[in-house]
């Protein structure tokens, strides 16, 4: 486990990493968590329901172990193959019963369980002081039998260690190697690529692979985003744009708190509480404020080491390598709050609750969202919708949880509280109660998860509400704005609407779509438009 994550960043077992003190924001926690899969864990806990998925991925991991053999000149003894699929398979299924579902981990009290060291060597009779110790020391981090970590699902952990005592060592191994091989199998050979990509046209529906440029365009992004970010705003994103972004995120800042002033179920304690902390929602647009300066982007990647152009699957290692001590290392230091977490390439926008922070970096800040020198109107239904979407994640069913800094304290009355749960389950419900029958093939009765989809839910319903009367405003400061030339049919309100149906306009296959059903906390494209636009009833 611990060589893994040094290595690779990877949770096969046990999730690691260093983060922001939930409850102590300004300081560094080590946190602890349940592991990832290698399917959806709803697969794996109902594989009968999905026969055709699950042969694909025993049939992925038999071709990758007889892969491996050939390259290592070796012979496969195809019954015991398939006997170490089943096994490993069999133990995959196991840990995902074991896992926590998303709709049991919105709570952050929960899931803030502090313990030392010893006290879960105790709990779980391992010796998680010589694991953790492996793992940090690496990056310059003493761990002792006191050191503090949050352990987010201690029922897990311990569950873990059962079932580990339990199985086969031979199975863990495989298991080990597997989930290594599936995270790192694409930077080797075409062979393993081939694998790779016919399992996704079952799982996801692919039909082709992007083009290699493509390909490599992204996994330059992925592993040295920082550095190519700074050419890509070079050429793609102004300072006239970001200043444009800016004086935008104070006008959705401003709607957001019209509507908190007029909201009628959060009562007056609460309401001032609720606008001091949207105040103090801190931005961040385009890219960091070192970019331009080749010293801070040196210091930025110090300690990477240099690149090859021979070696790519050693530059993979050393990337990731690079990237988990980096996190390891923040521990015992105050939290980097001013900090980007993506590159600015991303098409993409993120609210961050332990810091109360926004960020909207170049990459979304293009077409079709934003336009310099476009119709204002089509801007506010693009990217104000976005803003106000983050905006508004600060107060959903998780991001209200914190507090002005951040903080997991409450802040909210009982009386809020109760009236902003009757409000957000009206929500759950809505969203929950909507049928997809064009996935009845693949999962009969199919609807929205209206409880894991919940926060994004309501981001979407109050952005584009903050939207519409930040761009108002808008209107009675400048006056109404001129009919586009070609599209004088539409009035500059109803461009604000197609833009905003616009931005979300995507096409996906059955198996994606299944996907976003079973593990996306955001509903599909289709109702990100029609469901907010139907509760402004009343509204326009």
């Amino acid at each position: 486990m611990a060589e893994s994550k040094v290595q690779t960043a990877a949770d096969y077992l046990v999730n690691v990493w260093v983060f922001a003190d939930q409850k102590d924001t300004f300081t560094t926690a080590i946190y602890m968590d349940q592991t990832s899969l290698g399917m959806p864990r709803s697969v794996l806990v109902q594989m009968e329901n999905y026969e055709e998925r699950v042969a694909a991925y025993k049939t992925y991991i038999t071709t990758t172990a007889e892969l491996i053999a050939k390259s290592l000149g070796q012979t496969v003894d195809a019954a015991q193959l398939k006997k170490d699929v089943e096994d490993l398979l069999k133990f995959e299924e196991e840990l995902a019963e074991i896992t926590s579902p998303a709709e049991d981990r919105r709570d952050i009290d929960r899931m803030y369980n502090p313990m030392t060291v010893e006290e879960l060597s105790k709990h779980t009779g391992l010796d998680w002081l010589h694991i953790l110790s492996d793992m940090f020391s690496p990056a310059g981090v003493t761990v002792n039998a006191a050191t503090r970590l949050i352990v987010q699902e201690p029922q897990y952990i311990h569950n873990m260690t059962d079932l580990m005592s339990s199985t086969n060592a031979r199975i863990i191994s495989n298991y080990l190697m597997w989930r290594h091989v599936k995270s790192l199998g694409g930077a080797t050979t075409r062979s393993m690529r081939d694998a790779a990509f016919q399992y996704d046209m079952v799982a996801n529906g692919v039909s082709a692979e992007e083009p290699r440029n493509i390909q490599c365009a992204n996994e330059a992004n992925t592993f040295l985003g920082m550095a190519i970010g700074t050419e890509y705003v070079k050429t793609y994103f102004s300072q006239q744009a970001k200043d444009e972004a800016n004086a935008m995120v104070e006008d959705l800042r401003e709607a957001f708190k019209i509507l908190l002033e007029v909201n009628e179920w959060m009562d007056a304690e609460t309401k001032p509480k609720a606008i001091e902390k949207a105040n103090a929602i801190s931005k961040f647009i385009g890219y960091p404020d070192w970019y331009g300066n080749e010293t801070a982007l040196e210091t930025f990647y110090e300690g990477l080491g240099d690149m090859h152009e021979s070696t790519y699957f050693a530059n993979v290692l050393a990337v990731e390598g690079w990237s988990a001590r980096e996190e390891l290392s923040d521990f015992g230091k105050p939290s980097k709050r001013d900090r980007w977490f993506s590159p600015p390439t991303i098409v993409n926008a993120y609210y961050m609750p332990e810091y109360n922070s926004i960020t909207f970096p170049a990459g979304i800040l293009q077409p079709p969202f934003y336009r310099s020198n476009s119709l204002m109107a089509l801007n506010y239904g693009g990217i104000g919708q976005v803003i106000g979407h983050e905006i508004t994640h600060g107060f959903d069913d998780q991001g209200r949880q914190n507090d002005k800094d951040g903080n997991a304290l409450p802040w909210w009355t009982n009386e809020t509280l109760e009236a902003f749960q009757t409000h957000a389950q009206c929500i759950v419900d809505q969203y929950g109660s909507i049928r997809l029958p064009e996935l009845d093939d693949h999962l009969p009765n199919a609807t929205l998860n209206g409880i894991n989809t919940q926060g994004e839910n309501i981001a979407d319903n109050g952005g584009l509400r903050e939207a519409l009367l930040a761009y108002q405003l808008y209107v009675e400061r400048f006056g109404e704005e001129p009919r586009l030339p070609g599209l004088t049919e539409y009035s500059p309100m109803q461009l604000f609407f197609l833009n905003n149906a616009n931005i979300w306009c995507t096409s996906t296959t059955m198996e994606g779509l299944l996907n976003q059903v079973l593990t996306d906390p955001h509903s599909p494209a289709k109702f990100r438009v029609l469901v907010p636009m139907l509760n402004m009833k009343g509204v326009l």
